[in-house]
């Protein structure tokens, strides 16, 4: 199917049913006929959950969205950290990280996507630019990884256009 679509998914609680849902969902390959599943979360929470489940989904990890590839369950690592993983006992924590990172890193995108065009960009622009910077380079490495390589690279083109 030509012109598939992405859909972005993220793990939730990582003692919940989201992984089993997610990767039962995908065992059935019809599923990625009709779309590119990038999914936001721990790939050793992913891995635990498909060899206790005994889930057949197999899946690439990849640094970012734009690096999915078709016909295949995608994962973006967006933590790093050591999880225990215990079925049925809820981490608010751990899920409360997560959407906060997704907020951080919308708020940092949402910056980059207001900046003028890379050919419309003139010394006014600099403080916008400077400010879309800091804000990225706040953000945490976790925060990071859901900020696309296309934002960023739109970033360092206004950065790049500034100084010529």
């Amino acid at each position: 199917m030509e012109g598939k679509i992405r859909i972005a998914i993220t793990q939730g609680d990582i003692n919940g049913v989201g992984w089993e849902v997610v990767l039962k969902s995908f065992e059935d390959p019809t599923m990625l006929e009709l779309c590119t599943p990038v999914i936001y979360g721990s790939p050793k929470v992913a891995t635990y959950h498909r060899k206790t489940m005994d889930i057949q989904t197999s899946f690439s990890i990849i640094s970012s969205a734009t690096d999915a590839a078709d016909d295949a369950v995608n994962i973006v690592s967006s933590n790093d950290d050591e999880a225990k993983v215990e079925f049925a006992k809820t981490d608010a924590e751990a899920g409360k990280k997560d959407v906060d990172d997704t907020i951080a890193a919308n708020a940092v995108t949402e910056m980059i996507n207001d900046l003028p065009d890379e050919d419309k960009v003139t010394v006014s622009d600099a403080e916008q630019i400077a400010a879309a910077r800091t804000a990225y380079d706040a953000l945490t490495n976790d925060q990071k990884k859901k900020v696309t390589e296309d934002t960023l690279g739109m970033l360092e083109a206004r950065e790049e256009a500034l100084t010529d």
